[in-house]
C-alpha cells in the first residue's frame, strides 16, 4: 500500500514539474538561459500542503528533457545554463 501511494506521488510530483518546465519553455525565461536554481525555484511552490519538490524531481524532468532533445545545457562563464531547442534553427542547419 505505501509503495502504491509513493509511487503515486512520485508521479503526480513529476507531472507538475513537468507542466511547470512546459510553460516556461514557451517564455522567453529558458530562450535566454536559465540556471537550475533558478528553474528549481519556479517549479518549487505547489500550493498544496502535502506535495513537496525536491532538486532531483527537477532533474528528473530536465534529464528527460534534453533526451528528448528539447533542451541542452549549456556552460556560461563557467556556468551551467539549460536553452531551449529552437526546431526552427536546427531545421535551417540542416537545409
Amino acid at each position: 500500500m505505501y509503495t502504491q501511494d509513493f509511487q503515486l506521488s512520485y508521479t503526480y510530483v513529476r507531472l507538475h514539474v513537468q507542466q511547470k518546465i512546459g510553460g516556461l519553455s514557451n517564455v522567453e525565461f529558458v530562450a535566454g538561459g536559465a540556471a537550475p536554481w533558478q528553474l528549481f525555484r519556479k517549479v518549487e511552490e505547489t500550493g498544496q500542503v502535502h506535495l513537496q519538490i525536491y532538486p532531483r524531481h527537477l532533474k528528473n524532468v530536465l534529464y528527460g528533457l534534453i533526451q528528448q532533445n528539447r533542451l541542452v545545457v549549456r556552460n556560461v562563464e563557467g556556468r551551467y545554463s539549460f536553452y531551449h531547442v529552437d526546431r526552427k534553427e536546427e531545421h535551417a542547419k540542416f537545409n
